[in-house]
């Protein structure tokens, strides 16, 4: 099995999306009056059969490589399949797809990512393959599209993590609202919304249900705000900083039990933004064969399992256990916002959360 790994990407999260929007749209016009004649699709069982003379896979995923290798290998085990990763941030398999899009030639098989617009767009502009998984029916509706282009590989949960030796003493946050608070100043650290999906999504979800005041009051606090989710687990840890606003629960969860870092978490009181990863087949798959395999491997409930004990996200399975330390998933109080029109509105978001993010001290 081959892995690339790839620096995360720093450009703005509107212009990646908008460069997205652009070039699909010229992929797919350049793609236009082409006839393609893959491989014939083979019934669910005897997809094994046919994947085995397909030969290989290729799955483009923004699960970080020291998880993703995991389950490849897995399956490369079960199925005596190798997979070709291409691993990177949610950001840069956005535009790997958009490039090879506009050069008429995709190069994956099978798609995971953690910003659910590419998936909206993706399906509109016709990229994602239609396809029922036999995995779909373990998974509650909210979490398989309608259309069956697209399932929940992973769901993260956004927390308030915090180093209780850092805090001093001084009780710690348990809803967003806390974080206005004046006796946090210059405690907390952010990821920066500019570079990643979650952060973003968690930054604009506390805007729509409070306001813009609440950002306003958090960056009254002074934050420390870095490029990455570890960045911001790392300060936390080592007690640079005492509070992070907006941290991946498997984040904090692997600095806690994996780790044994000196840091805990909660899941606010008032709401939790999940943020769906979502999983798909490109309708153009090089090997789509061995494409529905894979798809159906990682909804499985052996994958799943290891999504939940080794990566510590969430499975949305309706037969997942529970993770230590964690409340039930079907327990949180989850708010999502419309992702078509978050993906259509991307651009006007990021300008608004920069602006009350950098206010002036």
């Amino acid at each position: 099995m081959s892995a690339h790994r790839h620096r995360r990407p720093t450009m703005r999260v509107r212009s990646a999306c908008t460069a997205v929007l652009g070039i699909l749209v010229l992929g797919i016009a350049a793609c236009g009056g082409e006839e393609t004649t893959g491989p014939p699709i083979a019934a669910d069982s005897d997809l094994p059969a046919a994947a085995k003379q397909e030969g290989v896979v290729s799955w483009y995923t923004s699960l970080p490589e020291q998880y993703s290798k995991v389950i490849a290998d897995k399956f490369t085990e079960k199925y005596g399949i190798p997979v070709d990763l291409f691993v990177t941030g949610s950001m840069g398999l956005q535009n790997k797809l958009a490039e090879e899009a506009n050069a008429g030639r995709l190069g994956a098989d099978v798609f995971h990512s953690s910003y659910p617009p590419s998936f909206v767009l993706l399906k509109e502009e016709g990229l994602l393959a239609t396809y029922d998984s036999p995995e779909y029916e373990a998974y509650p509706p909210d979490y398989v599209d309608p259309d069956r282009t697209y399932g929940t590989f992973r769901a993260t949960g956004v927390v308030i993590a915090y180093n209780p030796e850092a805090l001093g003493g001084t009780p710690p946050p348990t809803r967003w609202q806390d974080l206005a608070d004046p006796r946090y100043r210059g405690m907390i650290a952010a990821a920066d919304p500019q570079y990643g999906g979650t952060q973003f999504i968690a930054d604009h979800m506390l805007v729509q249900k409070y306001g813009e005041d609440l950002l306003r009051g958090i960056a009254a606090q002074q934050p420390q705000l870095v490029d990455s989710q570890s960045a911001e687990a790392n300060l936390i840890i080592t007690g640079e900083r005492a509070i992070g606003i907006d941290m991946n629960d498997y984040e904090a969860w692997s600095s806690k039990y994996r780790r044994g870092a000196p840091i805990e978490y909660v899941y606010p009181e008032d709401h939790v933004t999940v943020v769906p990863g979502y999983l798909a087949v490109l309708e153009d798959a090089p090997h789509p064969n061995a494409a529905r395999l894979l798809h159906n491997y990682l909804l499985s409930a052996e994958a799943q399992k290891i999504v939940q004990d080794e990566v510590g996200a969430y499975s949305t399975r309706r037969d997942a256990e529970p993770i230590e330390g964690r409340p039930a998933f079907s327990s949180l109080p989850v708010t999502q916002p419309d992702w078509k029109q978050l993906g259509e509105d991307t651009t006007a978001i990021q300008d608004q959360l920069n602006d009350l993010m950098r206010q002036p001290q």
